[in-house]
């Protein structure tokens, strides 16, 4: 009995856990709060690494508080018009026409039928000196300068091990990790936090001792609505777009 409490105690901690990193869908107005969405693109360069005795690594980014997201779940508009109250205590739908009045879903993933970057990730993909490794978006609002809300970036599965080793390769090759936010002050913000990390055998080709690569992108710079966005390093590059939604579905 005491071990059947014990399970289900795991089970609950873990349940919180899962759900505290998970952001569920909400409804923004965006008369009040702005709400964007962001494409991002993550590659690498094909380019020779460094010498593995002088190379120190960069620090691995965590990632631990930042977001997952979800797909748009099929019972959920993309907008609908607020409802208000009456003198009665009756709720009514505004109709004003203000934009106070309509309320747009934000903090879900996009599907690829959404992307505007497909073409540019058909190039990548075309190019022998890129290798394309995250193509996403999502929908989101905007969010404080002064504590953003990070969304988690991985091209790994959560089942595989992501113990660090600086010893021994512990990653996949090309493995991209971290963490990116939107976020207002007098100005919009994006953040990346991202590692590349590659992995490459650090005595000989002959010998099965092969070590982690760890590289970062590290920048919060002010961006534009509906402008492209490019960070990099001699190694990996991200390539953001971020385009306002102002809920012109609402008709649809």
């Amino acid at each position: 009995m005491i071990d059947m409490i014990k399970l289900l105690f795991l089970l609950l901690l873990s349940f919180n856990g899962f759900s505290q990193n998970h952001k569920s869908p909400e409804y923004i107005p965006v008369g009040t709060q702005k709400v964007y969405d962001i494409e991002i693109i993550v590659f690498a360069y094909d380019t020779p690494l460094p010498n593995a005795q002088t190379y120190g690594n960069k620090p691995v980014f965590d990632a631990s508080l930042a977001f997952e997201l979800d797909f748009k779940p099929d019972d959920m508009l993309p907008t609908k018009k607020a409802k208000v109250q009456d003198d009665n205590g009756q709720y009514t739908i505004d109709i004003d026409g203000k934009d106070d009045s309509i309320l747009v879903l934000a903090w879900f993933e996009h599907d690829a039928s959404k992307f505007q970057l497909t073409s540019v990730w058909d190039k990548l993909q075309n190019n022998q000196k890129t290798i394309p490794l995250i193509h996403r978006a999502w929908r989101q609002p905007e969010t404080k300068f002064e504590t953003p809300e990070f969304i988690k970036i991985s091209s790994i599965l959560e089942t595989e091990n992501t113990d660090k080793d600086n010893n021994n390769a512990t990653y996949p090759n090309n493995t991209i990790l971290g963490q990116v936010a939107l976020s207002k002050g007098r100005y919009l913000h994006f953040s990346n936090q991202l590692n590349l990390i590659r992995t490459q055998n650090s005595l000989n080709e002959e010998s099965d001792d092969f070590r982690d690569f760890v590289f970062s992108i590290t920048e919060r710079e002010q961006v534009k609505s509906g402008e492209f966005h490019y960070f990099d390093n001699p190694w990996f590059g991200v390539l953001v777009k971020i385009t306002q939604y102002t809920g012109e579905e609402a008709d649809e």
